[in-house]
């Protein structure tokens, strides 16, 4: 199954991809925000051309688990769930702490990649949790 993970932020869109045996993440680039129109149909898009079956949403909880903006990241939900594909939540607390530390590593000082590298963070760790959910279930 292909995933789209996506790192939804208030001007602009990271995103990423996984391999359809849910193992590598690659990068796909930073969408600027505009209407909801214009960013539905640029998502829309890349879901057509990836053969994607599902959205991984990135989800800003906070450490005791409560979810920090869910109104507004459940809006995003519903409004991506237009379009035709699943939207699984996952949760993001500090995938921008661990994107602004890899860039820095890296030596890139690129801000407008933060939100491409915090969605491949958000997406590696759903496919290692989906992993190992699926290990722990053929065990029993």
């Amino acid at each position: 199954m292909r995933y789209l993970g996506i790192d939804w932020g208030v001007t602009h869109l990271g995103l990423s991809i996984s391999d359809p045996e849910e193992k590598i993440v690659f990068p796909l680039g930073t969408i600027t925000r505009t209407t909801w129109d214009k960013d539905l149909n640029k998502i829309k898009q890349i879901i057509e051309e990836k053969s994607v079956e599902a959205i991984v949403l990135g989800d800003p909880l906070r450490t005791d688990f409560s979810s920090a903006s869910s109104k507004s990241i459940l809006k995003v939900k519903k409004k991506l769930e237009t379009i035709g594909v699943k939207v699984i939540l996952f949760d993001e607390r500090y995938s921008s702490i661990e994107a602004l530390k890899l860039q820095k590593i890296l030596g890139n000082k690129d801000k407008g990649k933060i939100h491409e590298i915090a969605s491949s963070i958000v997406l590696k760790s759903f496919l290692d949790f989906l992993s190992n959910t699926k290990k722990n279930i053929g065990e029993r």
